[in-house]
């Protein structure tokens, strides 16, 4: 997704943060950011945005090469049980993720849930469960894990969504 931002041949400072919807949306009020990406749609009482759809993408569960083929094996039956590592409740991939278990009626055994990205990572990483997360991010999580993508969860998508402040038509 940054990708093309790094390839820009003038010098640009990118500063990436990470932050709370309304603590992001203020510093786009303040202008101290110029664009915030989001999993989902932004929206604010006070605050004029302005979402564009950048892309969506797939959600995939990834695992430790120990546990990969036990959960490849009949999937997506095999799920029913297993050990599920997620992003904390209010997430947009978190609810993704919930809703394709339950419209799969499927119910897999939560382990752990966090805000932070890096350490659900290691823990998967670990073997503790298998990692919800984009499908985009497979290349660029197997080179800094061990991690292996178990299957795609069909249908479950994510929208990538720039989001910056509205702004004024000048005529």
């Amino acid at each position: 997704i940054l990708e093309p931002l790094l390839q820009l041949t003038d010098h640009y400072l990118i500063s990436i943060l990470r932050g709370a919807t309304d603590s992001l949306t203020s510093a786009l009020a303040l202008q101290q950011v110029e664009v915030v990406l989001s999993d989902e749609p932004l929206m604010h009482a006070t605050i004029s945005l302005q979402n564009h759809l950048l892309g969506t993408c797939g959600v995939r569960l990834f695992a430790a090469p120990g546990l990969v083929q036990r959960y490849r094996d009949g999937f997506p039956g095999s799920l029913h049980g297993a050990p599920l590592i997620v992003p904390a409740r209010g997430s947009a991939l978190r609810r993704t993720v919930e809703e394709w278990f339950t419209k799969s009626e499927l119910q897999p055994r939560g382990v752990a849930e966090s805000n932070d990205a890096g350490l659900l990572e290691l823990l998967a990483d670990r073997g503790t469960g298998l990692l919800a997360g984009y499908a985009t991010s497979a290349s660029e999580r197997s080179t800094r894990s061990a991690l292996d993508s178990v299957d795609d969860l069909e249908h479950a998508v994510q929208n990538i969504n720039p989001v910056t402040m509205k702004r004024r038509q000048k005529h």
